[in-house]
């Protein structure tokens, strides 16, 4: 285009703040009037327990006089952990459907997913703490749980796996030698 042209083109109106605002609102309103509500998933239940988990201890801290160290421990990773847990929870309840905009809520939703698993070790880490208040041995037996479960489930997974395969693989090869092969009619 030319510069007259550009010149005699009828300019586009911007639109106001005020417009931008309500078209915001708009597109927020239809967003939030197709998203789906979820409940018993296991995100909410794992979440909800270690909420209950986390009340549950400090209610029974409030009766101690005085918190030693590993007590004190807990007491401080449990009070990260109910606002970033409440947080998730609450977040793990909506699920966008793909309308125009919802990409911004499934980010938002992503986040508090991401901030629930922060949550979640700060609980473990609290419930650590009492554990080890507790008992010193009990401490330890719950450490070796959390690396069984983090490195020997999965090999064990893995070696589960591998039978499957084989069991599959010797099934098709003997339903294989017992299905009878189709005669050539050509010669």
């Amino acid at each position: 285009m030319s510069q007259q042209q550009e010149e005699n083109a009828p300019q586009q109106k911007k639109p106001t703040a005020k417009e931008m605002l309500q078209a915001s609102v708009a597109d927020a309103s239809r967003v939030m009037e197709n998203t789906e509500t979820v409940t018993g998933t296991p995100r909410l239940i794992a979440e909800g327990g270690l909420l209950g988990v986390c009340i549950v201890f400090l209610a029974t801290m409030l009766g101690l006089s005085k918190l030693d160290n590993p007590l004190t421990i807990a007491l401080f990773s449990f009070s990260l952990a109910i606002p970033i847990l409440s947080y998730s929870f609450l977040n793990g309840l909506y699920k966008p459907r793909p309308v125009p905009g919802h990409l911004i809520l499934q980010a938002i939703l992503t986040g508090a997913w991401i901030a629930g698993g922060f949550g979640q070790a700060c609980a473990v880490i609290g419930i650590f703490f009492v554990i080890l208040h507790l008992s010193n041995v009990a401490s330890i037996a719950f450490v070796a749980a959390i690396i069984f479960v983090i490195a020997l489930i999965p090999a064990f997974s893995f070696i589960g796996l591998l039978i499957y395969g084989m069991i599959q693989y010797r099934k098709e090869q003997r339903e294989k030698q017992t299905t009878p092969e189709p005669e050539n009619k050509g010669n």
